[in-house]
């Protein structure tokens, strides 16, 4: 749970800031937080002018620049078993948040598009040496712009 003051008193009052509000936090904690060390500031903020259709959006992005979400394309056998085999790669924190079949006919493997959540940012180095070990062939595309932007 985020014990940050901001955070939890947003969360009480059930506060969405728009992203332009929110950038004077992001602002005030990332670009000079040893030069406001004991000093009383000010931060406007602003909020409501906000779809809240979007709002699986930005969550699902907060989530991938915190490192708490990875999107994977995956390469399993077709054989039965080959999903379950897998599933029991995941650890204790992470959780599939989505999931895409791509199976191209008359080949022994087919592809998986998955986003796995965690609420560790070190489960990934984890999951993925445990990937390693047992010779998944992964790739990654979480930070990759054309491919996220394309099927994202």
């Amino acid at each position: 749970m985020d014990t940050n003051p901001t955070a939890l008193f947003a969360r009480q009052l059930e506060i969405v800031l728009e992203p332009a509000g929110a950038l004077a936090i992001h602002a005030l904690r990332t670009l000079a937080p040893e030069r406001l060390a004991g000093k009383n500031v000010v931060c406007v903020t602003s909020g409501g002018n906000f779809d809240f259709e979007r709002l699986p959006e930005v969550k699902g992005r907060a989530l991938r620049v915190a490192g708490l979400k990875k999107y994977l394309i995956l390469r399993l056998p077709q054989r039965p078993g080959a999903l379950k085999d897998f599933l029991n790669v995941l650890g204790p924190d992470d959780d599939i948040a989505r999931f895409e079949y791509l199976k191209k006919s008359a080949r022994n493997f087919g592809h998986i598009l998955i986003g796995i959540e965690s609420t560790d940012v070190g489960s990934f180095k984890a999951l993925y040496a445990r990937m390693d070990e047992l010779g998944y062939a992964y790739t990654d595309i979480t930070e990759d712009d054309a491919v996220a932007n394309f099927i994202l």
